[in-house]
């Protein structure tokens, strides 16, 4: 009966592991899908708000920001690969663009139960 009771817990806990990582992969994802259609529309005080502030000062502010992303409006996008460890998450995947496609690398950290971009890649 205890090796029952043990066991069950054990499975519980597991679950509960799964969950949260799901969960935690889930967001992850969302964020990266908001990120891009962001840029997909051209709403670029949405995507500037999902950047991390060290991000935000290196592209120069919104202007910069607005300047940069102009051209990256993707028309499709597809992550492949979802990672996370702690606090920082990756995206892998590729996006297209007037009938080219890029390699796109999305970097995260966790803030305050938010993921925020910490590094852009597109190749």
């Amino acid at each position: 009966m205890k090796k029952r009771w043990v066991l069950g817990l054990m499975v519980g806990l597991v679950m509960l592991a799964s969950l949260t990582a799901c969960g935690t992969l889930g967001s992850l994802s969302d964020t990266g899908d908001a990120f891009m259609s962001a840029l997909s529309t051209g709403d670029h005080a949405a995507s500037y708000q999902m950047l991390h502030p060290d991000i935000q000062t290196e592209v120069g502010g919104e202007a910069g920001w607005a300047e940069w992303a102009a051209i990256r409006n993707f028309e499709s996008w597809k992550f492949d690969s979802t990672s996370f460890e702690n606090s920082t998450g990756e995206l892998l995947g590729t996006a297209e663009l007037d009938g080219v496609t890029y390699d796109v690398s999305l970097y995260f950290e966790e803030i305050n139960d938010a993921w925020i971009i910490t590094g852009i890649n597109f190749e």
